[in-house]
């Protein structure tokens, strides 16, 4: 119980942290967006008197969406505006940025992406504003609204209310039905430029009075893929760990490239086929509250670089390729809420293959672990690997989820009345174990097994994840955060 405590302080702390100066230097005005381009964009709509009342603002994370899109709210909103500059001091202004304000509502679509949250932003939508000028929404991961939640906004988008202003931004606004993209105003938002993200850089610098050579900050903007959060992620890990020193591009370098985080991590691990360390880097990575999608991107980002780097070199690029096909495949595959690392995992395990348990021939099953004790074997009836692949086969044909959930998993006995399933992940056994899809499961086995039951058992991989001492850690990770 200490040990999850003192986990839950520490987490609490490091993602405080972690975050403070990406937050506490986040553009507040037009002026200070660091991307030119949409920069020049927003000035430009908001110096003339016809302003549109819904955008789309496309571009990669990281690349000041919702920053953006806080700064509209504010012009629209603010009670001593200057041209097109926020005061940053009224009660409107200052409640945007806190996300308190009520008629600036921001909306996440991975989450809130069916008929009735937008049957409820409709009737809201109706409705003039309580404080400011305008009501506006800001629709987050807009590309995950569901085809009838996107069919329901058309009427609305169509014939907005004058006191209402939407703002849809998306990673991927090719997902948007062309109906959506046709009404709204497009603002694109590229990846930035080394000099893009210098001048923010040098700005936290400057605020934090940080003393750092330009070589170094000229590094971390060309480690953070174009990305602003990531780029004051890199500085900020420098000032925490040199406050009162001046940092070099030696020190930068060090940081930089001796810390890899969980994407660094997945990416050697599927370059090294090792299935069950990968899954687990990403049941870890999950669990403890990072975005699926982000860390598909990371890894992705990994082995593009890896590919260009062995075209210059001129060899091994056949295998390379295999992987960012896998992967670029997944990030093509719509997510599951609840279950968004589904097609990551699938990909891995496409990929470096299904891990093997230890066989002694056709009818024998590996011992597998419950903690730290034996799981013994029962009779087995006549389970091995053929009938627990036949299973497999029929669950691919009726619920691919199910199929997912179950590659991480393997038969630990079958006594003629139920089938015990060692899964390896308490993420994915709280799933197996929902009622419908545990009776569903139990349906597709009958024709084979007859008229039995299955259960879960929570059990260790064919090779363990971590040490022992790691257990508790994550067990608490999964905890804090609802793995």
């Amino acid at each position: 119980m200490k040990n999850w405590v003192l986990f839950r302080i520490i987490s609490a702390i490091r993602v405080l942290v972690i975050m403070t100066l990406y937050l506490k230097y986040r553009p507040q005005t037009i002026d200070e967006l660091d991307l030119e381009s949409v920069r020049e964009t927003l000035t430009s709509i908001f110096s003339s008197d016809e302003a549109p009342h819904a955008f789309l603002f496309a571009g990669p994370r990281g690349a000041g969406k919702t920053s953006a899109a806080r700064i509209v709210a504010k012009v629209l909103n603010c009670e001593n505006l200057k041209g097109i500059t926020p005061c940053n001091k009224c009660s409107h202004c200052l409640s945007i940025n806190r996300s308190q304000h009520v008629d600036v509502i921001e909306m996440d679509a991975a989450s809130n992406r069916g008929i009735d949250d937008v049957r409820a932003l409709k009737e809201g939508v109706s409705l003039m504003p309580q404080l400011g000028g305008k009501k506006v929404y800001i629709i987050d991961e807009a590309h995950m609204l569901t085809p009838e939640a996107s069919n329901a906004l058309l009427k609305t988008l169509e014939e907005p209310p004058e006191h209402v202003m939407f703002i849809f931004a998306t990673t991927d606004p090719q997902k948007l039905p062309p109906t959506i993209r046709s009404r709204l105003s497009p603002v694109q938002f590229t990846k930035a430029t080394e000099k893009e993200i210098l001048r923010q850089l040098k700005r936290v610098a400057e605020g934090e009075k940080m003393t750092i050579d330009g070589q170094a900050l000229s590094l971390i903007a060309r480690s953070s893929d174009g990305s602003f959060r990531d780029a004051v992620k890199g500085l900020e890990r420098l000032n925490m760990g040199n406050r009162g020193k001046r940092v070099t591009v030696d020190m930068a370098r060090k940081e930089l490239y001796s810390s890899a985080g969980p994407s660094e991590e997945l990416a050697a691990l599927i370059e090294k086929g090792d299935t069950v360390k990968a899954l687990g880097v990403v049941e870890s990575a999950i669990s403890q509250g990072m975005d699926a999608g982000e860390l598909l991107a990371g890894v992705l980002g990994i082995f593009r670089k890896k590919l260009l780097r062995a075209v210059e070199e001129g060899g091994g690029v056949e295998k390379i390729m295999e992987a960012v096909e896998a992967l670029m495949d997944a990030s093509g595959k719509p997510v599951i809420p609840g279950l968004e690392q589904i097609p990551l995992e699938l990909a891995i395990v496409g990929y470096c293959g299904s891990p093997k348990p230890d066989t002694k021939g056709e009818q024998a099953l590996r011992p597998m672990t419950n903690g730290q004790k034996k799981v013994k074997k029962k009779g087995n009836k006549g389970l091995g690997e053929s009938v627990w692949n036949e299973i497999l086969s029929r669950v691919r044909g009726h619920n691919t989820k199910m199929e997912a959930l179950l590659h991480v998993a393997r038969p630990l006995e079958f006594d003629g009345r139920t089938l015990n399933i060692g899964v390896y992940y308490r993420f994915h056994k709280e799933r197996l174990e929902n009622t419908e899809m545990s009776k569903e499961l139990e349906s597709i086995v009958r024709p084979i097994l007859g008229n039995c039951r299955v259960s879960y058992t929570l059990t260790e991989p064919p090779e363990p994840l971590t040490q022992a001492g790691d257990l508790d850690i994550i067990s608490a990770a999964k905890e804090i955060f609802g793995g």
